[in-house]
């Protein structure tokens, strides 16, 4: 099963799911959706900013030669360092060459840049290309769906943190998705809820 995990820099959630699904199936790949790659910086308003086919190894010693305090504090190092034994550089979803059975995204607005894409190239292809099922997980401060209605609805949700607690638990439910799917054609309602109830604080979308 050819697999694909992308948030909006190829730095925190789809590498953290990258390493957790590389665990047991073999074709998996990371991207991100957006036009250059953002780390956290010294405050908010100074985010670091890298293009994207940038070394994470590169990127990392950069960064321990500006400030090692600093980005080793705000855990930046650890999740270059991570992501460099996993793959050597972040890779932009526009960019990428290759099918996919399953898409996993971790944000509302990452499910929307991955839909357009897909349809572009579907459109410069007459309409061709394969099936592929894309699954949004968002893991949010809010609590667990008090209805099913929030496994399909598009419009009320909260904003996605990314921050590394957040990430693991979106990739584990990814890594449990990815299984599920692997076992057949398409999850059942009563399976997702399943899972759902295994992790607290999230929000999953599964677009029908």
């Amino acid at each position: 099963m050819r697999v694909a995990t992308v948030c909006r820099s190829n730095m925190n959630r789809s590498m953290e799911a990258h390493k957790l699904l590389k665990s047991k199936f073999r074709n998996v790949h990371s991207f991100g959706t957006a036009r250059r790659c953002k780390l956290p910086g010294p405050t908010a308003m100074e985010p670091v900013i890298r293009d994207f086919g940038v070394p994470y190894m590169e990127i990392y010693k950069d960064l321990e030669q500006q400030d090692n305090r600093l980005f080793s504090r705000n855990g930046v190092l650890p999740m270059l360092e991570r992501n460099g034994q996993i793959k050597l550089a972040p890779e932009r979803w526009q960019n990428h060459v290759g099918r996919f059975d399953v898409i996993f995204t971790f944000e509302r607005r990452v499910f929307n840049d991955v839909l357009e894409e897909l349809h572009k190239r579907a459109e410069s292809m007459d309409g061709g290309g394969e099936p592929v099922q894309i699954i949004n997980i968002e893991v949010c401060s809010a609590t667990p769906s008090k209805s099913l209605s929030y496994l399909f609805e598009a419009s009320s949700f909260h904003q996605t943190r990314d921050k590394q607690e957040e990430a693991v638990t979106g990739a584990q439910i990814a890594f449990d998705l990815c299984e599920l799917v692997s076992c057949r054609p398409l999850p059942c309602d009563a399976a997702l809820l399943c899972i759902i109830h295994r992790h607290d604080q999230n929000t999953l979308i599964y677009p029908p």
